[in-house]
This record gives structure tokens, sequence and C-alpha cells, in this order.
């Protein structure tokens, strides 16, 4: 469609023959054929207002809260698997990375924002760490795919999801739903709903999930890891205060102390692999390779990685009725989310046994000429190279106001929006024993156990925007919006000893050792921040924090029309902007330019698309085209240290492109047969870039795709539900969904990227047989997730001395039961 665009004035009358054609013929199937019953029109209000998903000129994937349940959707990953385009990357910090096709941002950090926007109930979930919990006794989901600036503000350069949750009603009503499955798992969802009185409805919901056993073993010891333990609850208020009055008060809470997830060896990549002292005590106990058996992986012996997160947030929805043609929103929300000190190892392998490790488990006081240990055996009988604890806050409010109104044939919606947070985080990182840690020069004392490294932000966002909807002839519809967005970041960090004056005495021995080439100013105390602060022309002058600010401001707009080319056929075309804030790093730094932000990334969009409602209503079919033409694209980069090698800072893609196509299918050929089938194509493709891959090599990428992208994906779904009795129904299902390779780096232009870093294609498929009575009132299922036990992994990342990846889960089953009172 893009080429098409861009080169229109050179195509031949035909080619729009041809278009005409095309449509005209899908318009003939849509009257001459009937299906014996007729899909459910979905309402969404992705445009701030409720329209029906086939009357809005944008790709939207929706599932209804029973949808997410029967297909065993428990967070934003499992949304991934059954839209294409959309991809959900494990950072092994417990941050997701969702990336909408294409566009997204590699950084696993508690402060990394995403491209991807969430909301609960049109509040934000300004980072997301915070998602957690989010999914949680809902109405429906909404997948906004492309830029949604205008309505929707910064960081939405990929689109936007959109969780609803169920509202209370007048009746009386309860439910509980049961699971019990693999590795023990138990899983609980019940809630309760009704009326308080003859203006307040309440809801309360709750959901835990527990498991008695760890789905990951460790072969070298039989170790377990993998257990379970979450908790949400939701509660909503709503009330109608006066006949114009009305408003929803929610609060949501939730827990995380499950086990953290450990990655499975791949291969090694050693910091500095001329440590002639610790390469062979590495060689000697990683793992020799990959392992197929997607249960298996090896983490630091004998020390608990779990989860110790928790997240809060209130909100308050206003609406005032003015008249018949104006009314006016209010949007207040709060949230926190506190981690403290959720662990994670991300060594991918069991660690150096104590004794084989002790000579470098001190550190030579020069001034005093006495070695100082940095472990015990008792602490660490397997020494770990790399672990890291996280402590962390962030506080979180927001308001907007907003006034809906409609004029003629216009409708239209104005607003102002005000945002702040404070995010602050402490990452402790132990590397006890590392290749560019210890054994430096040949020396076993010249070393030092990790760092700490703290982060202090404080954002504030305000925005104003108008979005209108015109339609100016019965089968025209223009859309225009523009949104002005102006951003301030306070930024603060420091790298620091870790409490154990090892990095101090590390600084110390290397000045008086007289290593000139490295980058270390002198006068570095236990106190200090180790980060080195330099001058104008890079030249270190001193250790210490790094502060700074930026502030920038953005124009987001979008222009759209929509020809309704029958009552059933709609076909859209769109040109739109958005924007994903600048932003500071969250890492250790050796020098202050680690600390560097990077400025806001820029996509421009051309989208066209077709959604045609055909069969008499029993098939839907979606398509879309699209162009993107994208500018300071922010990833996760690397820098050459000449004291440490190769160390992480954030970096500015000048140029790059996405270039895509999606299909999707929705048909009832029969009562009680539902098929869905649904395809994406993303080429995605750097214009303009040359820097260090994760191997601390300078090379170009001009060509190579983006990181966490699949070119292609696709999925198909099957359920069918039978009269068995007068009384009960049968209910048969079946998924796939298949991902074509996905990088997990940049793919250098001098060559293929390294096999080590790509997530092999792979399809996983699910099946669920069951019974229910004919009112709906229970329902009883069996199922199996990953049917074939497809080995795949989620991710690839480069920890200190290895390239480790992170599985996905191993086939599992169970069953499910359901009761709902009325």
């Amino acid at each position: 469609m893009q080429n098409n665009y861009i080169n229109r004035r050179q195509q031949h009358p035909g080619t729009r023959t041809s278009l005409a054609f095309a449509v005209a013929a899908i318009a003939a199937i849509g009257s001459a054929a009937a299906s014996a019953v007729q899909l459910e029109e979905v309402v969404v209000t992705a445009q701030k207002r409720a329209q029906t998903a086939n009357d809005i000129g944008m790709a939207i994937s929706t599932y209804t809260g029973d949808d997410m349940k029967e297909l065993g959707v428990v967070d934003t990953a499992d949304i991934a698997k059954f839209t294409p385009g959309f991809t959900f990357t494990d950072s092994g910090s417990g941050v997701p990375v969702y990336t909408l096709r294409g566009v997204g941002y590699n950084d696993g950090s508690y402060s990394a924002t995403s491209t991807v926007s969430v909301y609960v109930d049109e509040f934000a979930i300004p980072y997301p760490i915070m998602t957690h919990g989010a999914l949680l006794d809902l109405e429906r989901v909404e997948v906004l795919k492309g830029p949604q600036g205008t309505l929707y503000g910064r960081n939405t350069t990929g689109g936007a999801i959109n969780y609803i949750g169920v509202k209370p009603r007048e009746e009386f009503e309860a439910g509980i739903l049961a699971s019990y499955g693999s590795f023990q798992t138990f899983e609980t969802e019940a809630y309760v709903s009704g009326a308080l009185g003859d203006t307040v409805l309440a809801r309360l919901a709750a959901r835990t999930v527990q498991s008695g056993e760890g789905w990951q073993e460790n072969p070298a010891n039989g170790e377990e890891l993998g257990e379970k333990d979450t908790t949400s609850l939701r509660l909503t208020l709503t009330a109608d205060m006066t006949d114009r009055l009305s408003g929803q008060l929610q609060v949501n809470w939730w827990e995380n102390k499950s086990d953290t997830q450990a990655p499975q060896f791949v291969s090694a990549a050693f910091q500095s692999p001329n440590n002639a002292l610790v390469v062979p005590l590495f060689e000697k106990w990683q793992p020799s390779g990959k392992d197929d058996d997607t249960e298996d992986a090896s983490w630091i012996a004998e020390q608990d990685f779990t989860y110790d997160m928790e997240g809060t947030s209130v909100s308050l929805a206003l609406n005032y009725v003015i008249n018949d043609a104006l009314e006016l929103v209010s949007l207040t929300g709060y949230s926190t989310f506190d981690d403290s000190g959720s662990s994670f190892d991300r060594s991918g392998f069991t660690g150096v046994p104590f004794a084989e490790a002790e000579p470098f488990l001190s550190y030579l006081d020069l001034a005093t000429g006495q070695l100082i240990p940095i472990a015990t055996e008792e602490e660490y009988p397997w020494v770990p190279e790399s672990i890291f604890d996280n402590d962390a806050s962030i506080d979180f409010f927001s308001q907007e106001l907003r006034l809906l109104g409609s004029m003629g044939d216009v409708n239209w919606v104005a607003g102002l929006y005000y945002s702040s947070d404070d995010n602050d985080s402490l990452v402790k990182q132990q590397n006890q024993i590392s290749t560019n840690t210890n054994g430096a020069g040949g020396a076993p004392f010249l070393g030092f156990s990790g760092v700490n490294t703290s982060t202090e932000q404080e954002s504030q966002t305000l925005g104003a925007y108008v979005h209108s909807e015109w339609q100016f002839t019965d089968t025209l519809r223009l859309t225009t919006g523009l949104r002005y967005s102006d951003d301030e970041i306070d930024f603060y960090g420091c790298s620091a000893d870790p409490g154990d004056g090892s990095l101090e005495n590390f600084f110390f021995n290397i000045t008086a050792l007289g290593a000139a080439n490295l980058y270390i100013p002198p006068g570095f105390d236990a106190n200090d921040c180790g980060t080195t602060l330099t001058d104008a022309d890079g030249n270190p002058l001193r250790h210490g924090a790094a502060e700074d600010k930026l502030e920038e401001d953005s124009w987001s707009y979008k222009l759209a029309l929509d020809w309704f080319v029958t009552n059933d056929v709609m076909l859209y075309g769109s040109l739109s902007r958005g924007f994903k804030s600048g932003a500071f790093p969250n890492l250790p730094a050796n020098v202050d330019r680690q600390y560097e932000p990077v400025v806001q990334e820029q996509l421009d969009a051309i989208e066209g698309g077709m959604k045609a409602t055909l069969l008499d209503g029993g098939m839907q079919l979606n398509a879309s085209v699209y162009y993107y033409d994208y500018k300071d694209k922010q990833l996760l980069g690397s820098i050459l240290d000449p004291t440490f090698g190769v160390l992480r800072l954030l970096e500015n893609v000048p140029e790059a492109t996405v270039k895509g196509a999606e299909l999707d299918m929705q048909w009832q050929p029969l009562d009680g047969l539902y098929i869905a089938l649904g395809a994406s194509y993303v080429d995605s493709e750097v214009e303009e870039y040359t820097g260090p891959n994760a191997f601390g090599e300078i090379l170009t990428f001009d060509g190579s795709p983006f990181p966490y992208t699949a070119e292609l994906q696709a999925n198909a779904l099957v359920n069918y539900e039978w009269s068995i009795s007068d009384r009960l129904n049968g209910i048969i299902g079946f998924d796939v969904n298949y991902s074509d390779e996905i990088p997990q780096d940049f793919e250098p232009k001098s060559g293929k990227l390294n096999s080590d870093f790509l997530v092999d294609s792979y399809s996983v498929a699910n099946a669920r047989l069951g019974i229910a009575d004919v009112g709906e009132n229970w329902r009883a299922m069996l199922w199996v997730r990953n049917l074939t036990d497809e080995v795949y992994a989620n991710s690839v990342i480069k920890s200190p001395d290895a390239v480790v990846r992170y599985m996905g889960m191993p086939r599992t089953y169970g069953v499910t039961l359901q009761y709902t009172f009325n």
C-alpha cells in the first residue's frame, strides 16, 4: 500500500480499476451469501467514545473477558500470542518489553517507558514494570495499532492497549473460577457484584495463583525454580449522584512473590576474553552449550531468587452531562509501585565452587598491605557471576479534563492532561567473580564484588489535544486530531561501591599501579559515586553523581478519511505522527556519557485498510497496510570502555523505516462454530546507524531489521460448541500461533546476526475440551497448553560473560471449573 501511495502518479489506470473490482467483489460476497448466524458486534472506546470496532478506521484487535479465560490469558504476554504483529520479550529483570509492528524499546530497566502504552479503564500505567496484575475481571481488551499520539499522548508510537474492567450492575451476581494444573498450580478468580443502595453499585474481584513446585530444574543439583505466588484485588464503585453527574471510583492492588525465572545458557561471551586467570574457571564450570530441554536451566546454587513487588492504584472518573450536546469528564489517578528486593540470576550457570574461586574473593589494600575478603563460603558455597537485586519505588499522578461534544454531523473531543511521577531505583549488581572485575592484569587481588547503581527521576508532562470526526456525506467521514505535549525529566545517577570497600580499592590500586591508559581519575572514596565525570572534551575530572535535565515538546497529529463503500464495507486511509518521550538510562556507569539521555523519537505513519462484514454478518474480514518513517529510534546500545570492556548506554538511531501488512478474519459458518485467522508481515530496516554490537565490535547496521521483531506471524483458532442434551453443551477448541525467527540484537551489514542472538521460529498449539450447562451458569474444561511441548525461547540477552536465553513454558495441562451465581 505504501509503495502504491508513494508512486501513485506512475500507476497504470488498471491498478485503480483492479481496486474497484476488488471492492465490488467483496461487497458482492457480503450481500449474495448468508450465514446461519451473525457475529456479535464489539463495542470499543478506542476514540474516547463508544463505537463498534468495525466503524473505526484503525487496526484494532479485541478480546472479551470470556475469550481470555477460555484461552488461558493471564497477562499481556499471553495477549501477544494471539495478536499478529505484537511480540512480548522477557528482559530478564521482570520488566516486560512490548513491541507492536516492529516498534519497541529494548530497555528492561524499571524506569524504561514503552512504545506501547497500557491503560486500565482509561488510566495510564506509565511503566511496563507496573503492568503486573493488570489482567483482572476484564470485560474486554483493545489493542490499538499504530501511533496514538493525539488521544493518548506520549509513548504510543507503537500503539496502545486498553484494559476495560467489568462494571457493577444493579442485579446481584457472583462467580468463581478455579483451576488446577501442572506443577501443582492452583488458580482462583472470584467476584461479587450488586447494588449498595439506590444510586451506588459495587463490584469486588480477586485473583490468586499459587504453585507447589517450580517448573525449572537445575540439572547440576536438582534444585527447582518457578513457583508462582501472585494476588490481585479490584474494587469498583459506580454512582449516579444526580441525573447529570455520575462517577466511578476504582481501587486496584496486586503483589507478586513468585520465583524469578532463571535463564538457560547459550554460549560463552567473555567481557575480557584475555583474562588468563578467570576465563579457564568459566570454561570449566559453564555448560558446554544449549540445552534442548525447556525445563532445564542453571542458576547460582543455594540462593533465593524471587520477586517482591507490590502495586496500588486509585482512580476517580466523573462524568457531567452539561446538555444534550456537551459532556465534561474528569479523570484523576494515583498509583504506586514498590519492589523490596526482587532477585535475579542472569549468569546461566551454577557458579564456581568457593574453593576454586577463593583466590579472587579478596582484594589487596595497598594502603595497609592486607588482603580483605569480599565473600565467605557460608554466604556463597557457589560463587555468583551475575546476580541482580532490585529495590525501587514509583509514584505516579495524572489528571485529565475532557470535553466531548457534537454539532450536527461532527463529533469532537478536546482535553487537557497533566502527569507527574517520581521513579527511584537501586540495583545491586553482584559480580563476585567475572572476567572484567577479577584478575585484571594477571593479579587476582585486582577485583571488586559488584556495584550499586542508584537513579532518581522526576518527570512532568503537560498536554492539550483536540479530536474530531466529521461525517460530511453519507459515505465519507473525515477524522482530524492534534496534540501538543511538553515533557520535563530531572535525573540523578550514581554507580557506587557495593558497601565492602572493594570498588574503592579497585580504583585506588589501578591508579597506584600507574595504569594511565584507564579512564579513572584519582581520589575515589567508598562513599563517593564511582561514575567518572568528564569535561567538554571528554577528559576525566573526578568521580561523582551525574545530574541532568531533559526538556522537550512535540506536536502529534492525525488525518484520516473513511469511505463506507456499502453498509458492510469500509475503506480507510490515515496519516499520523506519534512521539516517544526522551529517556535517561538506568544502568551501572563508569563514565558520565553512559548517563546521557536519548532524545524523543518520532514516527510518521501512512496506513490504509479495509473492514468488511460479509455473509450477512457471519464473517468479518479486516486488512491493513502501513509505512512508518522512524526518526531517532531509541535503543539500549553499547560502548567500549577502556577499563571494563563493553558497557551499555542509550542511543538514538537517526533513520529507520517499517513496512507491513496485516490480515484477520472471524467467521461463524454455523451455530456454535467459530473460526478466527490472523497474519502479519513486518519489514523493519535501519537506514543509518554505526556502533558497537554486544561484543564491542564497531559495525555498520544499515539495512538491519529491528530487534524483537518477527517478520511473519500467524495464528488460527477454532472453537465449537454443540448440544449434548437439553441441559448440556459440549465444547472443543484448538488454537495455534506461529512466529518467524526474532532477532534479539541488530544485524550488522557485514554479515548475518550471530545465531546465538536469534530466537528461532516456533509454533505453539493449545487445546481444550469441556461441558457447560445451557444456561451458562457453570462449565468444566480440560486443557493442554503447548500441546506438542515445543521448545522455544522468549528472549536472548547478554550477561557479563555469557549469552543466555529465557525459555517459554513447557507443555502444561489441567482442569478449570467455573460457576456463576445469578
